[in-house]
């Protein structure tokens, strides 16, 4: 594969054409897990403002990782680095386990 340039290029264009539709299911996602934290916060009998500023926080993270990673797939496409999508997974994982604190909620009737 490496002695054959086009090939080359080729496979990095699918790599990064795939990678974009893999980021947007991720994106995805994230916003219907987001969606459904705020319902249950919105539905329960407990405040939690430390819950929502947490989730400030993790939404505006994502969203710049999201960034961080359509950056380095245009530097990529010019044939410099890599991508790495550690940001977006951490903060991902992060809303997740919010999300799962939130299952100790009462909700309201």
């Amino acid at each position: 594969v490496s002695g054959n340039p086009k090939l080359v290029h080729a496979l990095r264009v699918d790599q990064r054409r795939l990678f974009r539709r893999y980021l947007r299911c991720l994106t995805k996602d994230y916003g219907r897990l987001l969606d459904g934290i705020r319902r249950v916060m919105v539905e329960s009998s407990v405040d939690r403002p430390d819950l929502a500023r947490a989730l400030a926080r993790n939404r505006a993270l994502f969203a710049l990782a999201v960034c961080r990673i359509e950056f380095r797939l245009a530097m990529h496409w010019a044939g410099v680095g890599n991508v790495d999508i550690s940001g977006v997974v951490e903060a991902f994982d992060r809303l997740r386990d919010h999300a799962a604190a939130l299952s100790a909620v009462p909700v309201a009737a």
